[in-house]
């Protein structure tokens, strides 16, 4: 029974992999829009700022 070739742990690994890869898209995301809020937040910060 348990000599066998282990098809269960390689479908829970495929399966674990199948599953982490929406995790990193939608942290990849937040990761865009984290950037894009930094960057807005300084173009808003330099426009603010007086000229010298």
């Amino acid at each position: 029974m348990y000599d066998g070739f282990p098809l269960g742990g390689v479908a829970t690994g495929a399966g674990g992999t199948a599953a982490a890869v929406p995790w990193f898209g939608a942290h990849a995301l937040w990761f865009g829009v984290a950037a894009f809020t930094l960057v807005s937040v300084a173009a808003a910060v330099r426009r603010i700022l007086p000229r010298r």
